[in-house]
């Protein structure tokens, strides 16, 4: 009887174990389907302004949103579901330059991404007549929420667990290609110090700017101490005025998660 127990219970964890695996492969089959229906589906949403890909979504609104895409295994539009409730105009960028992305600054050492999205931000701002501008990004896109929030001053930033010292963060063995793409594959330590200061540089050149910078970000995530703790300091040396926004969790890939809940919070009032 305990043999005859035995064989059952190995027959019933095997069936068990069939039909787990054939639901896993049905879960996978529908992800992948659900991307790639999706992904023709904003094929006839998607523009181009030179390369730059973008989507440009118009509610009549007098705001405008302008969302800058992180890191990502594929290079896609970041917030898009956070904010769709959102009544407001929406521009989202793709960072589709170099190697896995280029914080919209360089490819192969030109600033051509950097006149791209310039000049685009700079034509939908002027067709648009709008009487606040908002930039939003987390992680890299956070970086570029803050440089073409400067840039463009507009009314508020809201940035999540940024990099501040780009030069650096990227001449690391695991994104070093990434910074050949934005600089050339023998890019030089002058390059490295380039990229470091940009987003210094812009802050310098905006001193005393209106915009309001808000900070999101855990000061478990590497990134507090490695880049926002000097990126408050310069932003309180030049007169910018920032708020603070923390979190508690610990891995940067996670900063996402929590910032969508925290932008969509924002945005609720344009719901």
């Amino acid at each position: 009887m305990i043999i005859g127990n035995v064989e059952c219970n190995e027959q019933w964890d095997s069936l068990l174990n069939n039909q787990l695996n054939r639901l896993t492969m049905k879960a996978k089959i529908i992800k992948g389907l659900r991307f790639a229906f999706n992904k023709i589906r904003l094929s006839f949403k998607e523009k181009r302004y030179g390369k730059l890909k973008y989507l440009f979504e118009q509610n009549g609104s007098d705001e405008l949103i302008i969302v800058f895409s992180g890191f990502d295994t594929v290079r896609k539009y970041n917030y898009m579901k956070t904010l769709k409730g959102a009544n407001i105009d929406k521009l989202f960028l793709l960072d589709n330059f170099g190697y896995r992305g280029s914080y919209y600054w360089y490819e192969n050492g030109k600033n051509t991404p950097n006149v791209l999205v310039s000049g685009l931000i700079e034509q939908v701002c002027k067709s648009g007549k709008y009487k606040s501008v908002y930039t939003a990004g987390s992680s890299k896109g956070g970086t570029c929420a803050i440089y073409y929030g400067l840039k463009f001053n507009v009314k508020e930033v809201f940035s999540s667990a940024c990099q501040y010292h780009v030069g650096d963060y990227l001449n690391t063995d695991n994104l070093r290609k990434i910074l050949e793409g934005m600089m050339g594959a023998h890019y030089t330590e002058a390059d490295v110090r380039k990229v470091n200061d940009e987003l210094p540089n812009m802050i310098k050149e905006k001193a005393q700017s209106k915009t309001l910078i808000n900070l999101y970000y855990s000061e478990k995530d590497h990134t507090y101490q490695e880049h926002i703790v000097d990126l408050k300091r310069d932003l309180e040396a030049a007169g910018i005025q920032y708020t603070v926004t923390k979190d508690d969790y610990v891995n940067h890939g996670d900063n996402g998660f929590y910032f969508s809940k925290y932008l969509k919070e924002r945005f609720s009032q344009s719901i």
